[in-house]
């Protein structure tokens, strides 16, 4: 026997052994099941009626522990992930600081070529009138 998410104890196989798959209607069930008890507002009759469903059909074990390890693994990598918002912040502050970083560079780069054309100008002798352009 193996202990549920919901600290309900189940004896099915896992849905990755040899055992076939539980059937539609009662993977259904399941799901019906799992959905009302993990939303936090299922009531003591609640319980009472998913453990008679429980209790009728070995289907009915084999799905819910089926449905209860796929629900554990799809919800695994959001339970271990950060808050949200922190992760918004994070990205909205690293972006803030690439965009400052860009008009930063793209000022560096006017001036550098503001530089580089009064230095060639100079160089040219265009700078002060001793040189005319070319006609």
């Amino acid at each position: 026997m193996q202990a549920g998410a919901h600290g309900h104890t189940t004896d099915t196989p896992s849905p990755s052994g040899d055992a076939p798959a539980p059937p539609q209607r009662a993977l259904e069930q399941a799901a019906e099941w799992y959905a009302l008890l993990a939303c936090g507002e299922a009531t003591a009759d609640d319980h009472k009626r998913w453990q008679a469903w429980l209790r009728a059909s070995a289907n009915h074990r084999q799905a819910w522990r089926y449905v209860e390890q796929v629900s554990q693994r799809m919800l695994a990598p959001l339970q271990s992930a950060p808050d949200p918002r922190l992760a918004t912040d994070t990205v909205h502050t690293a972006h803030a600081r690439v965009l400052r970083r860009r008009r930063a560079l793209a000022g560096l780069a006017g001036l550098a070529g503001a530089g580089l054309a009064g230095w060639l100008g100079w160089r040219a002798g265009w700078a002060g009138g001793t040189r005319r352009c070319p006609t």
